[in-house]
């Protein structure tokens, strides 16, 4: 344990008075998962964490990585091995004449628009503003005004340091299993990438949000009508539907309880931005409430995401991606919806795209995404919300597809993270590459 303290300026090991401490730092919100490392190490660039993967396998500890600590699952935190916190690898360098950004896996989203914005640019980062880059981009998460590709498609290059703790370049043209495997496999991923070549892009003029509101008991009213109007949209709109605990739109500090359909585009014009928005003026559930259509912005959306998804409290997520009809799904559905563990929990409908881009990882075998998130505060509570998101996500397998990265709960509940074809295409780049196993795989393999 003393020479890893010669590499780094942090480095604690299970047992010393600051190790929970820094453990507990790890996981964003507070439902920390029972898992111990043998060492937490917090380095400060890509040398060092060379280094430390290099000293783990002389050892022969595990390795995983953290970038900003936000997967609900808190997939960087496991039992023994080395986990290397990457937050302090925050460094932003854009070149305004390429539109390309050289970015820190440790780097926040909001830092990333806050520093592209003076340029006329942006990112599709995460909607939350405090998600950091590395675990966005490596589970394949869709972005704020990103429409239904996923953001990861807009990597040009990575850095990685290699399980044999090398420091590479990968792109499509060389190091290509690792450029293949860093877009889409999460904490499967056998490398840790130390910098982000991203395309950045114009920033958007106008942006327009619409939503609609229902009473709780119209739930399945309005999703099937949200599942209509999809259809009508074009892709650029952002459409999702959440039933449960939503902020007010007039004071978001406020909390109601029923259900939310939300429509936001960015385009270049008001004009165009309203006729995108206009399928969803027409709506022939009783008691739908149509609000107007408002201006937006990719910050008020980090904050709107903030106000749903509040930093303080404790967590319990699961999901699945799925082509099934809405009649097989309703009855799986329902006891999610009538026993909601907390006024802020909810289930979270999502239209994205079913994606099998053969050139990277990423798999989205959607078109509908399901999501619930048990959000409470009182630890008492845990194994409650934990089997409200688990045993309802199991009972809902047979109509699932996969789960979506980052939004999973794959320690307590298995499914497949990858398509099937992906899913072997990975191992055998990690048979290939990680022979000797130096990175942790998927929580639930190991």
């Amino acid at each position: 344990m003393n020479d890893v303290k010669d590499l780094v300026d942090f480095a604690v090991a299970r047992g010393e008075d600051d190790y929970e401490e820094a453990r507990q730092a790890i996981v964003w919100q507070q439902n920390v998962p029972d898992r111990f490392p043998d060492v937490i190490v917090k380095v400060k660039n890509q040398a060092e964490v060379a280094r430390v993967v290099r000293w783990a396998a002389a050892n022969d500890l595990k390795v995983s990585a953290r970038s900003g600590g936000h997967a609900w699952a808190a997939s960087s935190l496991r039992d023994g091995g080395v986990l290397i916190d990457l937050s302090a690898l925050n460094s932003i360098d854009v070149d305004v004449e390429s539109n390309i950004a050289q970015v820190g896996p440790g780097t926040k989203g909001e830092q990333l628009n806050a520093r592209l914005a003076p340029h006329g640019l942006f990112f599709p980062t995460g909607h939350c503003p405090s998600v950091g880059l590395g675990g966005f981009l490596l589970g394949g998460g869709y972005g704020v005004a990103g429409g239904k590709r996923e953001s990861c498609m807009s990597v040009r290059a990575i850095d990685v340091v290699t399980p044999q703790g090398d420091l590479i370049r990968a792109d499509e043209t060389q190091n290509v299993d690792y450029f293949w495997a860093a877009r889409g496999s999460g904490a499967g991923f056998f490398g840790i990438v130390t910098s982000f070549h991203l395309n950045v892009y114009p920033r958007p003029t106008v942006g327009m949000n619409l939503s609609v509101t229902f009473p709780l008991s119209r739930w399945e009213d309005a999703l099937r009508w949200g599942l209509t109007v999809s259809d009508k949209l074009d892709d650029d709109v952002e459409l999702y539907l959440l039933i449960g605990g939503f902020p007010d739109m007039e004071d978001p500090s406020i909390i109601n309880v029923g259900v939310l359909v939300a429509a936001t585009v960015f385009a270049d014009s008001e004009d165009d931005a309203l006729a995108a928005l206009h399928p969803l003026t027409d709506c022939p559930v009783e008691e739908a409430a149509i609000g107007d259509a408002r201006p937006t912005t990719i910050e008020e959306i980090y904050a709107l995401n903030d106000f749903i998804d509040p930093p303080g409290y404790r967590y319990a997520v699961d999901n699945m991606w799925t082509s099934a009809a809405i009649d097989d799904l309703v009855p799986g559905l329902t006891p999610i919806v009538d026993n909601l563990p907390s006024p802020r929990s909810y289930l979270l409908w999502w239209l994205w795209t079913a994606d099998d881009d053969q050139t990277a990882a990423v798999s989205s075998p959607g078109p509908s995404f399901y999501s619930a998130y048990a959000i409470y505060d009182d630890a008492s509570d845990d194994e409650r919300a934990i089997a409200w998101v688990t045993d309802n996500m199991r009972a809902l397998e047979p109509w699932s597809n996969g789960v979506q990265l980052n939004d999973e709960n794959l320690g307590r509940r298995f499914f497949r993270p990858l398509t099937e074809p992906k899913l072997k295409k990975l191992e055998g780049l990690r048979d290939k590459h990680d022979g000797g196993r130096r990175f942790f795989a998927f929580p639930g393999v190991e």
